[in-house]
């Protein structure tokens, strides 16, 4: 996949969120936004123009076999199923073909998908455990 079509996708996603809210934005629009320094929100991330220049300058996005293997990968699944979805399963065994990937399942509920804040104070320590490389 070439860099340009890998951001093109990504840029869909805050074009498709704007029409959804009943605004409207291109992607010449918000490459505008990040050459002025403008930080641009998608689908979660704050976006720089640096982020985007380093996309760019990779070219073909899927010739990176060597560095991903090199790229530790901790996928933490939150769930109150007793064992691993196969959607998972799938999942990290797609994702083990090309990064050093760890992957663990966590019991605790759907955080992402609550009306109300959920605290999980298991995902938080294992994220700054891997992220510092020290028990937290």
């Amino acid at each position: 996949m070439q860099s340009s079509t890998f951001l093109q996708q990504f840029f869909r996603l805050k074009i498709a969120e704007q029409m959804a809210t009943g605004n409207k934005t291109t992607q010449k629009e918000l490459e505008y936004q990040l050459s002025t320094g403008e930080v641009v929100e998608i689908a979660g991330y704050p976006i720089t123009q640096n982020f985007v220049s380093s996309i760019y300058a990779l070219k073909d996005v899927t010739a990176l076999p060597a560095l991903y293997q090199q790229t530790p990968l901790l996928w933490l699944e939150t769930s109150m199923l007793p064992n691993i979805s196969p959607v998972c399963e799938k999942g990290m065994g797609l994702l083990s073909q090309y990064f050093a990937a760890e992957f663990a399942q966590l019991q605790g509920p759907a955080w992402w998908n609550a009306t109300e804040l959920v605290q999980s104070p298991e995902l938080i320590a294992r994220s700054v455990e891997f992220l510092t490389g020290k028990t937290a």
